[in-house]
């Protein structure tokens, strides 16, 4: 099989999601940013987008998770957390984020001499996704946007359906990359034993 080249748009697969949620409530498709920035319902659908990508990728998932993760102080002594992160640890529980900076809470301290050592879940660009991530991602999203719009619980069940099944997708294939035995793995006992 030939590899097809295909043209990327950056906002191709933002545009798509945001169509699948418009969809839920039987609204018409947009086809540029233009009507996304004229329609009121495809701007809330985008914000619902946002806010369930960040919610899902908060998750522990190998794929945007980075262990011992070195930071280190620029010229002042404050090591500056980057903004698009959306969790951090250390291995000690004594390095918190306050004011975008790490802090020591042990020495009550935002100054550090040497780079530290932490854990951090990477937030990424809903475009920069695989595809069972961006559409787990849309169908979790579409049933939260159709519960806040319109409550059709027909809808919703069918959506719940929907998302449970693209959830074990994404985790498949999050154990894959992780070099993981899906069958195996903590996610598939997790959801053998307990549903999800």
């Amino acid at each position: 099989m030939a590899f097809e080249e295909f043209e990327t748009d950056s906002e191709k697969f933002v545009l798509n999601a945001i169509n699948v949620l418009l969809q839920t409530i039987n609204e018409l498709p947009i086809e540029n940013e233009e009507d996304l920035d004229n329609v009121l319902e495809a701007q809330t659908a985008r914000q619902v987008l946002k806010e369930t990508k960040e919610e899902v990728l908060s998750e522990d998932w190998h794929f945007n998770r980075d262990r011992e993760y070195t930071l280190s102080p620029n010229t002042d002594g404050f090591i500056i957390v980057p903004f698009n992160i959306l969790d951090l640890s250390s291995s000690d529980a004594d390095l918190i984020v306050r004011e975008w900076k790490l802090y020591s809470k042990s020495n009550q301290s935002f100054i550090f001499e040497d780079p530290q050592t932490v854990d951090i879940v990477w937030n990424i660009a809903f475009n920069d996704l695989t595809h069972p991530l961006r559409n787990y991602i849309t169908v979790a999203a579409a049933r939260k946007f159709q519960a806040r719009q319109i409550m059709d619980m027909a809808t919703y069940n069918f959506t719940e359906k929907d998302e449970v099944k693209a959830r074990m997708i994404a985790r498949r294939s999050d154990d894959r990359s992780s070099r993981g035995n899906s069958d195996q793995g903590e996610y598939a006992n997790n959801y053998l034993v307990g549903g999800l």
